[in-house]
């Protein structure tokens, strides 16, 4: 671990990098804080301590700067300090101080005082990574359940319009829904406990999956998909079918639907597997033909902004979060997006979204 320590007087510094030898610590040290403070962005660092008193910036003003510094803004901060003057405390603790280290202490209290600075510097970090990944989670729950939901709501409807014998495929539907529902929380509670599903699947199973997800708001604007599969049957994407699924094709198709014109079509093509560095992988490609999106659009997309989210060709809406999802699980299975969109026809290309997962395969 590296740790920076800010004095302007060196025989300080000399005390502070022989007390903390034995710990193996990375010591960079500053005998000027005007010095430190213009080289924040180059440097890296696990900790900071600073004297609290020196000639160009204060301990207060450079913690003040380093704080600023979006890299450090939750970096513990120790002071070195003589003072004990109230306000001097307040300040340093509004800033975000975790410590202040008297300058008589011993070595060995000064390596404790570090030691346990960095204990619970690691700590947060791993309460704040705890707290994105609920985020995520609840996210994933929300957001993805929306689908098979929306069937369920969609097929119960129109059994109040069916006789008793038309009745039975309509309730296999619903059923079929809430079996992924089921799967869908079973899986992603395995893969937040740490266990990853095995149950992976066809080119064919996915374009089945989006026919079957995706159903109503298909038949509502009169879009097609089309499957081209080069692949062949014998090839298994490498990620559990309720993620690719639901959470990686699912949410690229919405957007396909979202934005394509009633009465289009949206193209699924899986290209045959090639080996690379890593393992094999095929290209899944998904291009429907609607309005596009702009180059600004595209970088928020490929970022995984959650605002990004615009109406549809129809007025449709989102919430956005799709796309982070699904960058979410295409990383955590070693898969890549890349996207190319025109918002008007071209010499070389129609208009509409191109979309390339590269995903791992095994084959059989």
């Amino acid at each position: 671990m590296k740790i920076i320590v800010v004095d302007d007087m060196r025989v300080n510094l000399e005390t502070v990098k022989i007390a903390l030898k034995p710990d193996g610590y990375e010591i960079q040290t500053f005998q000027s804080s005007l010095e430190c403070a213009n080289a924040l962005k180059d440097v890296t660092t696990d900790l900071f301590l600073l004297d609290m008193e020196m000639p160009e910036l204060t301990g207060l003003e450079l913690a003040a700067k380093i704080r600023a510094v979006q890299k450090f803004s939750r970096a513990p901060i120790l002071f070195f300090t003589s003072s004990v003057d109230p306000e001097h405390l307040e300040k340093a603790f509004e800033i975000g101080a975790v410590d202040f280290l008297p300058k008589h202490l011993s070595h060995l209290e000064i390596r404790l005082r570090v030691r346990n600075a960095l204990k619970l510097a690691q700590a947060n970090d791993k309460l704040q990574q705890q707290a994105k990944m609920l985020e995520i989670y609840l996210r994933l729950i929300f957001h993805d359940l929306a689908s098979p939901l929306t069937v369920c709501d969609h097929n119960l409807r129109r059994l109040k319009t069916l006789d008793l014998e038309a009745q039975g495929p309509v309730l296999e539907k619903v059923s079929k829904s809430l079996g992924r529902i089921s799967d869908l929380i079973a899986d992603t509670r395995s893969f937040f406990q740490g266990a990853v599903p095995t149950k992976f699947c066809s080119p064919s199973q996915l374009t089945a999956d989006m026919q079957f997800i995706y159903e109503h708001r298909l038949s509502e604007k009169s879009i097609k998909i089309e499957e081209r599969n080069n692949a062949g049957e014998a090839t298994k994407v490498k990620i559990p079918r309720s993620f690719m699924a639901h959470q990686i094709m699912a949410n690229v198709i919405s957007n396909s639907i979202k934005y394509s014109d009633a009465g289009s079509n949206i193209l699924i093509a899986y290209l045959s597997p090639k080996e690379a560095e890593g393992g094999t992988y095929m290209d899944i490609i998904i291009r429907d033909y609607g309005k596009g999106m702009t180059k600004e659009q595209v970088e928020s997309f490929a970022a995984g902004h959650v605002s990004m989210s615009t109406t549809g060709t129809t007025g449709e809406t989102g919430t956005g979060s799709g796309v982070m999802i699904a960058k979410f699980f295409l990383s955590k299975f070693g898969a890549t997006i890349d996207i190319k969109s025109y918002t008007e026809k071209t010499p070389e290309n129609e208009r509409g979204t191109v979309v390339k997962l590269t995903v791992p395969v095994a084959v059989s």
